[in-house]
């Protein structure tokens, strides 16, 4: 049954407990097709997948619900031993499965070469990356959200050994409406309250230059204005006429001198 599809690239089919990707850029299933597939095995990566493929619709299905996963359960599933790579029966590996998950948006990268979206989500404290065809929505960072969509291994090869391990995940979504704004941030969001305290800052700090600067030229003009006054009254003395001060006879009149008018003589005998 195809439980997940991105039409014209590939779509994910399981079998009982098995999951494979099948990579077609032609054939138009949806989820819930029962189909029968012929082609090659592609063992290129990690996890073998099939190409070249021709695909024949028998029915249709009921699609299994995504299913709340931890991220440690994915990136360690439950193995038959610590020295083999299969896992135990019972616990298949998330590669493939139908997943549901909630986190806080962070951000939204714009569509890249093939026409494919990013929503990058914290869950868990873990960034996890969700692909989906198309443009975003309108949705806003902060956001508590959901994703439902098909879980992708990120596997790499042990120091050239036959051994992998997990490296990481990422979730494909059919479209931009499998994530789901369970609540959106306040206004006064982190970034906003910086932005404010940056403004305030700014202007508390230019208030401080103005004010500083009109001081000092406050200062500057009034040692001119003094140096002027000062310049001025030096002008006015220069330029004032000298006057001479009237002599004082200090000499005392003499014993024989006559008498002045309108003052008694007194005779001495």
């Amino acid at each position: 049954m195809v439980t997940f599809a991105i039409p014209g690239k590939f779509f994910y089919l399981r079998d009982g407990e098995a999951v494979v990707r099948v990579n077609s850029s032609e054939t138009q299933v949806a989820p819930g097709d029962r189909v029968e597939v012929s082609g090659f095995i592609n063992t290129a990566g990690a996890l073998a997948s099939f190409s070249e493929v021709l695909v024949r619709k028998i029915g249709t299905g009921t699609v299994p619900l995504p299913e709340k996963l931890l991220i440690s359960e994915i990136l360690n599933p439950k193995t038959r031993s610590g020295y083999e790579m299969a896992t135990a029966p019972g616990h298949p590996d998330s590669d493939g499965r139908l997943i549901l998950m909630e986190g806080m948006l962070r951000r939204v990268l714009p569509p890249d070469k093939e026409g494919n979206s990013t929503a990058v989500i914290e869950v868990g404290g873990q960034l996890v990356y969700a692909f989906f065809p198309g443009a975003a929505a309108r949705w806003i960072e902060g956001s508590l959200v959901s994703v439902a969509g098909a879980c992708e291994l990120e596997i790499s090869r042990i120091d050239r050994s036959p051994w992998f391990s997990i490296t990481g995940f990422h979730v494909w979504l059919s479209s931009p409406a499998a994530l789901t704004v369970i609540s959106e941030p306040p206004w006064w969001t982190t970034r906003r309250l910086g932005l404010l305290l940056l403004v305030v800052v700014s202007v508390l700090a230019l208030s401080l230059a103005w004010g500083y600067t009109m001081r000092r030229q406050v200062a500057l003009k009034g040692a001119e204005l003094a140096e002027e006054i000062s310049s001025l009254e030096s002008a006015r003395l220069e330029l004032a006429p000298s006057s001479p001060r009237p002599a004082v006879s200090r000499t005392k009149p003499h014993r024989n001198s006559p008498c002045r008018m309108g003052s008694p003589c007194r005779r001495r005998g």
